[in-house]
């Protein structure tokens, strides 16, 4: 094989699976309600915001739902 060492399909999936589990667990721990927070006070104090037809969390989840 050029370059080192055979393949190891063994090794390469406790290696897939456990950057696996550590991305699951650090997408986990994100505090999606602080990242809305946040990102909307973004929104609100760029010179760019448009917020005459903004919806809220709440608008858009009862729109997402009703379109699924």
């Amino acid at each position: 094989m050029p370059g080192g060492a055979e393949p190891n399909p063994e090794l390469a999936t406790r290696i897939a699976k456990k950057l696996i589990s550590g991305i699951a667990e650090q997408n986990a721990a994100i505090d999606l309600n602080a990242l809305e927070t946040d990102l909307e006070i973004q929104d609100h104090t760029s010179a760019l915001f448009y917020g005459d037809d903004d919806l809220g969390h709440e608008a858009v989840v009862a729109a997402a739902s009703k379109q699924s």
